[in-house]
């Protein structure tokens, strides 16, 4: 009841939430360049993460009458998947029970996991990868090849989910350690304990699953690199101060997107709730943890217990592998920063609920414990999202209102393309539906410089006696004021904390590479 609460509460508010996520320049600049790409746009270049499955995706579908649409729902699309995959894995080695708690925990989002789950460019199609896989050892473990039919279907099944597998982790290197790996390794685990002829079988057919998807990777790159399509920066190891940090964010992101953001908060009914889910979420991981542990090595906490099967070893030891694997890399990576950090755990949250909802098989008394803390977590989910959390607090710059009196401004100076700093240029772009064209720079040594991520080589590119505007913002980096480069405006508008110059030739002659 409580998640079909959030869900209503969310269907309330939906056009509220997608216009706060895309407010955020990280989440709008995938749709703002899936509609510039192609057709002589020059080279591209993504964001530290190279989101190619996303803009594949784009680019498939920018023909449909409905594609922004499309574009802005198909990562909910995917979370809601996600659920229905892991569910249906939990029933299929546990019960309904199970599934349906975990069902309720996933589908009771926090804001701040639900701002992450609309985020087309962020890692959505990774979370969706890893419970298509989790999914896929248990069917493999479970299906019975009896007939040619079955046999094909089989087969067909794998080539698809390992196409979409590949052209993901080419996308997102976070997928190798915390898919592909428990990929091949959990089927793996539940032949050795089985060995049965079934057991090998699977694990035959997961490793092949594997390879063809690392095949499909290699290709997905290769193509994207020969399009000119690039992508910024490199991942490293963090440097010991760093690494023992990111010990402390590693819990701190955790609760942080699981209902429990109580930090800084004053002390009352919701704050009081948050840090009781809080509580939950670190309880439960420790409580996966040991679980799978013990369900792996035989040492089972209650012999009512039934024996594990393999299709129920190879999903405990999936999520296990799962969730122990991005936390690796969480800990030893350079790129946690910040409670923003949380966005790389989503997939440790999903292997904590796809693993401690099993302990519904135990006594009255732990199922009775598990049911209080699911009650208490969805309440915290559905409390936050009845109250609004992610629409009133936003996530990005600028305000809509401000987008709106931007291309309200332009259009009375008969201006379609403009320059802004980064936090400012894809969100207006795409909440004034492309009717105004704002692109990324900043002030560098040179003067003004195209930025360095989530750019169009086209965009730089000159327009001989087009008038051009510059849009600085003075609550944001990269671009506070005009440089002196760019010579006098003859018309400057305020807005808010913007400021719009508008010049009489095109600003691109004068702006220089990154």
């Amino acid at each position: 009841m409580l998640a079909a609460v959030y869900l209503c509460a969310l269907a309330v508010q939906f056009n509220k939430v997608l216009a706060a996520v895309y407010l955020n320049a990280d989440s709008a600049s995938a749709p703002v360049i899936g509609s510039f790409a192609g057709h002589g746009s020059g080279g591209i270049v993504l964001g530290k993460l190279p989101w190619y499955s996303a803009l594949i995706f784009e680019l498939a579908t920018r023909g449909l009458p409905l594609h922004r649409q499309l574009w802005e729902v198909a990562p909910y699309a995917m979370a809601l998947a996600s659920v229905a995959l892991i569910a249906d894995s939990l029933r299929r080695v546990s019960g309904r029970l199970a599934a349906v708690f975990a069902a309720a925990i996933l589908v009771c989002a926090s804001p701040q996991l639900l701002g992450l789950l609309f985020a087309l460019d962020d890692h959505s199609p990774t979370w969706f990868t890893i419970a298509l896989l989790g999914w896929w050892v248990v069917m493999l473990e479970r299906v019975k090849i009896d007939s040619l039919a079955r046999s094909l279907a089989l087969l067909a099944g794998g080539v698809v989910i390992a196409l979409v597998t590949g052209m993901n982790a080419a996308s997102d290197s976070l997928l190798l350690a915390g898919g592909l790996v428990p990929l091949v390794l959990a089927p793996a685990v539940a032949y050795a304990l089985d060995r049965g002829a079934a057991a090998r079988n699977a694990a035959i057919a997961a490793g092949a699953t594997c390879a063809l998807a690392v095949t499909f990777a290699l290709i997905t790159a290769r193509v994207m690199h020969e399009h000119n399509v690039t992508h910024a920066g490199i991942y490293m190891f963090g440097e010991p101060a760093h690494v023992q940090g990111n010990l402390t964010l590693w819990w701190e992101g955790l609760v942080f997107i699981g209902n429990g953001n109580f930090f800084g908060a004053a002390i009352g009914f919701t704050s009081i709730l948050a840090s009781a889910c809080a509580l939950i979420v670190l309880a439960a991981a420790v409580g996966a943890l040991r679980f799978g542990w013990l369900e792996l090595s035989g040492r089972r906490m209650e012999a009512e217990v039934r024996s594990t099967d393999s299709a129920r070893a190879a999903h405990i030891a999936f999520w296990l592998t799962t969730g122990l694997a991005i936390t690796l890399v969480f800990i030893v990576s350079a790129e946690p920063e910040g409670l923003p950090a949380s966005r790389y755990l989503v997939g440790v949250l999903y292997a904590v609920v796809a693993l401690v909802v099993l302990l519904v098989e135990r006594r009255p008394a732990v199922r009775a414990a598990v049911l209080g803390a699911v009650i208490v977590y969805c309440l915290g989910g559905t409390i936050a999202m009845a109250r609004g959390i992610l629409t009133e607090s936003g996530v990005g710059s600028p305000s809509d209102h401000i987008a709106g009196e931007v291309a309200a401004l332009a259009k009375r100076e008969h201006l379609t393309r403009g320059y802004a700093g980064y936090w400012d240029a894809a969100p207006i772009t795409w909440s004034t539906h492309l009717r105004v064209h704002v692109f990324p720079v900043w002030l560098c040594p040179q003067g003004l410089c195209q930025f360095y991520l989530h750019t169009v080589a086209s965009w730089y590119r000159p327009h001989p006696g087009e008038r051009t505007f510059l849009l600085t913002d003075s609550g944001q980096p990269f671009l506070q004021s005009p440089p002196a480069l760019l010579g006098p405006p003859v018309a400057t508008h305020s807005v808010g904390p913007d400021t719009m110059y508008v010049y009489p030739y095109d600003i691109a002659t004068r702006i220089s590479p990154p």
